[in-house]
């Protein structure tokens, strides 16, 4: 495949980049990123899966790798000053993010080609929902 063919999917990785981020400046960053790390380890791809999610893996690898580093760095920053509201605001984050890191993880799990499918279809419920403006 060349370089320019993986170009083409450029905006399917910058959405999906966004329903991850929330942030088209974020979901930018991770397309970019994802576009320069596909096309230096082109040659790792066995062309057994889609290209997309392949692509899509390394946005989300990418995804999840800047949001460990911003949780060290915000977790640096609590250290230095006491946590001021420890209240049921806090439980009820750590229990989202549980069922967050379950539902990742069976997703993760999940055979393919059911694990395209399903992204695929939230990826499309996305984009009707930013396209009609309730998202």
């Amino acid at each position: 495949m060349e370089d320019e063919e993986l170009v083409a999917y450029y905006h399917d990785i910058y959405v999906y980049a966004y329903s991850l981020s929330k942030s088209p400046h974020e979901a930018e960053d991770i397309a970019q990123e994802t576009m320069l790390k596909a096309i230096s380890n082109i040659s790792s791809f066995d062309g057994r899966k889609d290209i997309r999610a392949w692509l899509f893996t390394i946005a989300r690898n990418i995804f999840y790798n800047k949001k460990r580093k911003d949780k060290r760095i915000i977790l640096e920053d609590f250290s230095a000053s006491p946590i001021q509201d420890s209240g049921l605001h806090f439980q009820e984050t750590l229990v989202q993010h549980e069922q967050a890191k379950q539902i990742h993880q069976y997703l993760h799990n999940m055979k393919e080609p059911y694990k395209v499918v399903f992204t695929l279809k939230v990826l499309v419920n996305f984009l009707v929902r930013v396209k009609t403006g309730h998202g």
